[in-house]
């Protein structure tokens, strides 16, 4: 079988004009999210903007091929997920010069996978000849996280200007994604004379995980933040085990990890009462296991082969391009907490 999951989720505010005067009677809940995806709830008081996806798989089969001659037992079955996450807000002002609350764009995602594969064959009766289980298992996620403020005309002949966003508290673009895939493939066989089994396991991550401020004017009366954070947890198990009087057995585990991981401010001119981050953190814990055995009377061989490709891009930056990226250079704001962090 085959499992495919295309989600697309997104919470944007694009060509509008936003009035969010929150103050501290105002106040709701809204979800955050920490370094590893655990979630938790905090307050706030003015604008947010925030796009979760959350898909959690647990997968199981088996297939037992059984005969008094021969047995096949074969078991092939991919997973395919492919999550777009986007919350934006774009083209557009919030606030006023001054007034307003906290101004809170975030996008989440989380992919928890469980696969279970197993291929049995078998053959043990009489006129036993062969037997042969296989099973071979694919998981290939891809995840677009992004969250950003921008304007894609900042042209004041075209566009009317750079947009304005005024946070009278905090203002923060943040994105987290997790991915935790698990995945065990097994291939067993057993016969009177000749087994053979095989187990392939073949796990393809693509993380595409971006936090953005760019062509806009902003304002944060506390801290401004941009901060995009990735986490994977990859643990994987191939193995063969056969048994007869000749016996082959194969095991091959391929693994791919590829992360882009960026916190940006371009183009856009800040101001922060409090400190002002960029930060781009990403962390891959892998863990792949590749087995085979082979008992035979008169003969037995073993192959095992495992592949691993790990790629990460981790990113915080801030730099002109159109224009000159400026942060806390108008001195009517000079505050003695403003401070500045990029890591």
């Amino acid at each position: 079988y085959a499992s495919v999951v295309d989600n697309t989720t997104e919470a944007y505010i694009d060509s509008s004009t936003v009035s969010a005067l929150g103050d501290a009677s105002d106040v709701y809940t809204i979800p955050v999210w920490d370094d590893e995806g655990v979630e938790s709830t905090e307050t706030l008081s003015g604008l947010a903007v925030i796009a979760s996806s959350t898909e959690t798989m647990y997968l199981a089969s088996a297939s037992v091929g059984f005969g008094d001659t021969a047995g096949v037992g074969m078991n092939l079955a991919p997973t395919v997920v492919t999550d777009v996450t986007h919350a934006f807000i774009q083209d557009t002002d919030v606030n006023g010069a001054a007034a307003g609350g906290d101004v809170v764009v975030r996008s989440h995602q989380d992919t928890f996978l469980f696969v279970l594969l197993i291929g049995f064959g078998g053959s043990t009766g009489a006129r036993s000849t062969a037997a042969i289980g296989l099973a071979a298992g694919g998981i290939f996620v891809t995840n677009d996280t992004q969250a950003w403020i921008s304007d894609t005309d900042p042209d004041a002949s075209t566009g009317g200007g750079r947009s304005q966003i005024h946070a009278g508290g905090k203002l923060e673009v943040s994105t987290s994604t997790t991915t935790e895939l698990n995945s065990t493939t097994a291939g067993i066989g057993r016969s009177r004379n000749f087994a053979g089994a095989g187990s392939v396991n073949f796990l393809r991550l693509d993380n595409t995980n971006r936090a953005m401020i760019s062509e806009v004017d902003a304002f944060s009366g506390g801290d401004l933040t941009i901060a995009a954070v990735d986490h994977v947890d990859l643990f994987t198990i191939a193995g063969g085990l056969t048994a007869g009087k000749a016996s082959a057995g194969g095991t091959f585990l391929v693994m791919t990890n590829e992360n882009v991981t960026e916190a940006i401010l371009v183009n856009a001119a800040t101001i922060a009462a409090g400190t002002t981050t960029v930060r781009a953190d990403s962390n891959s814990i892998i863990d792949g296991n590749a087995a085979a055995g082979a008992v035979g009377l008169k003969g037995a061989f073993n192959a095992v082969a495992t592949i691993y490709v790990g790629r990460t891009e981790t990113r915080a930056i801030i730099e002109g391009d159109t224009r000159q990226a400026q942060v806390n250079q108008d001195s009517d704001y000079d505050a003695t907490g403003q401070t500045v962090e990029v890591n």
